[in-house]
């Protein structure tokens, strides 16, 4: 980071070898004034340049460490009667968020929603015990992912009436594609956003940190509603197969 010249004191500004050394003739007192005027100079540049990187910390409107799922509420689909499982955990001090499908489907949705343009941006670290081998982002029965977290939009229209959702799902697809955005399956309403492809990295955690907002006008081709909310799955229901997943926190955060 680069001060401002008036922050620096001219006692402490590089001096060229022609000026002489500024303790250069002076007596014990003028020598230890000047040592304390470049130590409170020195104080003085050190805290200012502390607080614009205090005033650069970007805002959290949200972060959930999974000590327990009170923020969560469960979502079920109709017509699918085996649910994943959301269970927390802990590994010494850390706790996390344990997902778990078997021929499943079922999600877990934040309780609540936030501006995603006061908070664009997402950032979470997850893990995968493995993909699913019969899984195809291109296909309707490949359509599970071993974990997957969404962004759910919803906008008001005429006299009060709600639109149908759009979605970004941000998810660990079971294999590489050309594409780094690929329509859903079964509806271009929710859009797949790839962040990690295949196996290469099973059992390893992964931070990741997206910007919904520009990640929606790919998607989309158009800005987003200002109001969304979250949502966690792993489900299996398509390819029967069945896997863990592990989410250790998510959180939301401004610019």
């Amino acid at each position: 980071m680069m001060l401002p010249p008036s922050v620096i004191p001219e006692s402490l500004s590089l001096r060229t070898a022609k000026q002489p050394y500024p303790l250069h003739g002076m007596g014990s007192n003028q020598r230890m004034r000047w040592v304390l005027t470049a130590l409170a100079a020195l104080f003085l540049t050190l805290a200012f340049a502390l607080s614009l990187s205090g005033s650069e910390k970007r805002a959290t409107g949200f972060r959930d460490d999974f000590d327990d799922l009170a923020n969560w509420k469960p979502y079920h689909f109709a017509n699918i009667e085996k649910h994943s499982t959301y269970t927390t955990g802990t590994d010494g001090e850390t706790t996390f968020l344990r997902l778990e499908s078997d021929g499943s489907a079922s999600a877990i949705m934040w309780k609540d929603t936030f501006n995603v343009y006061e908070y664009p941006f997402a950032r979470w670290r997850w893990k995968i015990e493995k993909v699913y081998e019969k899984g195809d982002a291109r296909s309707k029965g490949g359509d599970d992912y071993p974990v997957r977290v969404y962004l759910i939009f919803r906008k008001r229209v005429l006299f009060g009436l709600v639109s149908l959702p759009t979605s970004l799902n941000y998810i660990w697809a079971n294999r590489s594609y050309d594409e780094k955005i690929i329509p859903n399956a079964f509806t271009e309403r929710s859009m797949m956003v790839l962040l990690q492809e295949g196996g290469q990295k099973a059992g390893q955690w992964i931070t990741e940190e997206v910007n919904i907002v520009q990640d929606y006008l790919r998607a989309f081709g158009e800005n987003p509603p200002k109001t969304a909310t979250i949502a966690i799955m792993n489900d299996s229901d398509n390819t029967k197969e069945s896997s863990v997943s592990y989410i250790d926190f998510i959180e939301i955060l401004g610019k």
